[in-house]
């Protein structure tokens, strides 16, 4: 079976930040490359900036996707399927929500413009882990010059002509530009954030030794920086200014900063002498004491991060990202309880995130609550059923409670998920020696797993 990827690559390279110091009690040992966001303060300012532009486009906020993966380049790209992904790196090098609205609109602009290049792939289903690694591995071929190492990040199929999709990528970059400011306009946000931001990376650019991935496939010139500007002088302005929480942002940013520093410490130690700033507001304050919070907790800091989260709660009472934050680190604390408490209060706020769920079960798992945890991953799974970490703890979690047959059936589909086709197929069969032959499950295994078997047969 033939599966075609839409991507537009949106990359520029400046330094390297380090991957964040990941809790221990949402690390999965076989995910140690691509990590996806699923923080619910960050997707949530996504969804507030992007659906304003996603209704300029004409396109249903619950048919687009926004997901962020925690990668230092500032890079940004449409998928198949209308996933919008965001490298964390992009949301630190935005100053204002209205330049970051300019980078989502532009990537809006390619998904409603049809605009792609066609990958073949012989896999029946891939994650969106697997996804991004194919964009980023062909993004790594174009800049370092080697089709080959484009080519080997898929299989089966036969890349078009480097020259033919930089030429086809320029004019789409041009085409996307004209329509992104157009939404940015609708939607209410100053058309100039796109411009903006261009001519901020190609400042940047000049500081750099060599040319960054991100002038590979989206050139900017002085002209298509000029054309941007002057598009957005001519347009009406009597479109509502949409309201945009900087408080919200700043947050993400900060909490951004503390998780990918490889020295939290020393991040601390500079926010706590910012906070020494006479002048600052009371929403300035807060924010900063957030991200000391959060710093403490990647430098191992526990009690001193409960502490700081604490004294927030007056600031922001019933607050469900904090409430999280409490929670998460109650959970490295070894404060299973009152992990539990806090988490259960962010659930009650954000009844809909996945996220939320998936630190409750852990924290219940850690209480021994199993049943209670593998309830809470089933739910995960069936409304939520691209996360794949979720069928991971839920194989634990059955294991733990001997029910092999749902272990094994569950790391199965945790297995497909990430694109690992063969080990995906041995927990199947476990899972088919656990059940019988006479049980609810064994028909449905066995269609999951011919359905898998089938584009390996064909390679």
């Amino acid at each position: 079976m033939r599966i075609f990827f839409v991507f537009f690559v949106f990359t520029l390279l400046i330094g390297q930040l380090p991957l964040p110091v990941e809790s221990r009690s949402n690390k999965d040992p076989r995910q140690n490359t691509i990590r996806l966001v699923t923080d619910p303060e960050t997707l949530d300012l996504l969804k507030q900036i992007g659906n304003p532009i996603l209704n300029a486009a004409n396109l249903s906020p619950d048919r687009v996707q926004f997901h962020v993966v925690l990668d230092s380049q500032i890079n940004a790209f449409a998928l198949l399927g209308n996933k919008i992904i965001f490298n964390s790196g992009l949301l630190l090098a935005v100053d204002k929500a209205d330049e970051f609205a300019g980078v989502m609109a532009h990537e809006v602009a390619h998904l409603t413009a049809g605009h792609h290049i066609q990958l073949q792939s012989e896999a029946e289903s891939l994650s969106i882990k697997t996804l991004i690694t194919i964009a980023a591995g062909i993004a790594a071929g174009l800049a370092s010059q080697n089709e080959d190492l484009a080519m080997a990040i898929y299989t089966g199929g036969q890349a078009a002509a480097k020259s033919a999709i930089l030429e086809s990528i320029r004019q789409k970059e041009t085409q996307a530009d004209r329509m992104a400011i157009r939404y940015l306009a609708k939607a209410g946000y100053a058309p100039e954030g796109l411009p903006g931001f261009l001519e901020k990376i190609e400042q940047a650019n000049r500081l750099v030794n060599q040319p960054a991935p991100y002038l590979i496939t989206h050139p900017i010139t002085d002209q298509r920086i000029l054309e941007s500007r002057e598009i957005a002088s001519t347009l009406p302005r009597h479109f509502k200014k949409h309201p945009i929480d900087d408080i919200a942002l700043q947050r993400v940013r900060l909490k951004l900063i503390a998780g990918t520093t490889t020295d939290p410490n020393r991040i601390a130690a500079l926010w706590q002498e910012k906070l020494k700033n006479p002048d600052l507001t009371t929403d300035q304050k807060a924010i900063l004491a957030y991200g000391i919070a959060l710093a403490f907790r990647y430098a191992g800091l526990l009690p001193e991060s409960i502490r700081i989260l604490d004294q927030l709660d007056t600031e922001w009472p019933n607050d469900a990202y904090l409430l999280r934050e409490r929670g998460l680190t109650h959970l490295e604390n070894g404060n299973t309880q009152q992990a539990i408490n806090n988490l259960n209060a962010a659930l009650t706020q954000k009844p809909n995130h996945p996220d939320l769920r998936y630190h409750l079960a852990f924290a219940h798992k850690e209480s021994n609550n199993l049943e209670t945890a593998a309830n809470l991953l089933r739910k995960i799974t069936v409304e939520n059923p691209e996360q794949a970490r979720a069928f991971y703890m839920l194989g634990v979690v059955e294991g733990q409670r001997k029910k092999m047959g749902q272990s094994h059936l569950a790391l199965a589909r945790y297995n497909k998920r990430i694109a690992q086709p063969q080990s995906a197929i041995w927990h199947y069969k476990q899972a088919l020696l656990q059940f019988g032959t006479g049980s609810i499950e064994f028909p449905i295994i066995q269609s999951e797993m011919k359905r898998l078997k089938e584009p390996l047969k064909a390679k």
